[in-house]
């Protein structure tokens, strides 16, 4: 206890335990996106997987083209959210992609579109509050507009969004279609 503010300050100091800490916290991010994945998706389909990692290639490069345009701004808190819409992206993309299956598919059950519905709302939700979050931080306390990276992802967050209730809407519809012809979910 008696050496525990040095050790920190150690700790968040020396390049090399940043590095360990970051590297830990990358795998930890990647943990729980595979937990989430297997919680809403199950096993991915070979399409699935081709479409996220085409996609995903694409994101990359355009994150790190931002990246060297908000260069000065560039800290832990700016990488946990460049990092964070890299996996939100990616859940939607496959929240999409898991539309267009349950669409073509005759057979899918009930667990199926729960886990679906309860995706779409999480993600709404998720990106409602990043949006609210971004617009919340872009002003400083005397209610000044501070541009910076935040509007960057305030936008990313905000075609999330935009993306989300659309595929929350096709699937709405898809769930009328199926209810008028008489098959029930």
């Amino acid at each position: 206890r008696e050496q525990f503010y040095s050790t920190v300050i150690f700790l968040v100091d020396t390049k090399f335990c940043v590095f360990v800490i970051g590297n830990f916290c990358f795998f930890l991010t990647i943990l729980f996106g595979k937990m989430f994945k297997n919680l809403f998706f199950g096993r991915l389909r070979s399409g699935e997987v081709n479409a996220m990692m085409d996609k995903a290639r694409y994101a990359v490069v355009e994150t790190c083209l931002t990246l060297i345009i908000f260069r000065e701004e560039i800290s832990v808190r700016t990488v946990a959210l460049f990092t964070a819409l890299l996996f939100s992206k990616i859940f939607h993309w496959l929240a999409a992609s898991r539309l267009e299956y349950i669409e073509q598919s005759q057979i899918t059950g009930t667990f199926a579109y729960t886990r679906l519905a309860i995706l779409l709302l999480l993600l709404i939700g998720i990106d409602s509050l990043f949006l609210g979050g971004t617009v919340d931080n872009s002003f400083n306390a005397n209610g000044e507009f501070v541009p910076s990276v935040l509007i960057y992802f305030g936008f990313e967050s905000s075609i999330l969004f935009t993306a989300a209730f659309s595929t929350s809407m096709k699937f709405g519809l898809h769930l009328i279609e199926l209810s008028s012809s008489g098959q029930y979910v």
